[in-house]
């Protein structure tokens, strides 16, 4: 994650930044105490994949690789950011998503020679990106 990849930075709002000469360690745009009891913010990321690899040789020339894969990303649920947005108000931003996606491979070779050989293969993927972020909730005066 980079500065303003999700949000925009403190100087956005009119803020200095913190840390060595106010130019380092800014947090991504967020509140910079806590808020609503709550931490400014808190990004939970989750990857998980499963796969199964099958190969086999037949001979010497010929071998077939195949692959079968299913994956999981996402920003989970209990994610969120607060951000100032003016007159002792802050938006409780909850950045949760998910996406999926599952898919296959075959693949064939075979080699004529030791410079040169064949290679034919097949992949198959369908993927489900659920696309944006979740809604957000405006509190005033919460900081504490």
């Amino acid at each position: 994650m980079g500065i303003g990849q999700f949000s925009n930075s403190p100087s956005f709002y009119g803020l200095s930044g913190y840390g060595y000469q106010n130019n380092e360690g800014t947090y991504l745009g967020g509140a910079q105490k806590n808020t609503n009891g709550e931490l400014p913010g808190l990004w939970h990321s989750v990857t998980q994949s499963s796969f199964i690899n099958y190969s086999c040789n037949f001979g010497d020339k010929t071998c077939l690789n195949t692959r079968v894969y299913y994956k999981v990303t996402e920003i989970a649920d209990d994610s969120y950011e607060y951000d100032y947005i003016g007159n002792n108000k802050f938006s409780r931003d909850a950045f949760s998503h998910w996406s999926n996606s599952i898919g296959g491979e075959v693949q064939f070779d075979y080699q004529f020679n030791k410079n040169h050989g064949l290679a034919l293969v097949l992949q198959v993927e369908q993927s489900n990106v659920e696309q944006g972020y979740r809604g957000s909730e405006i509190l005033t005066d919460s900081a504490e």
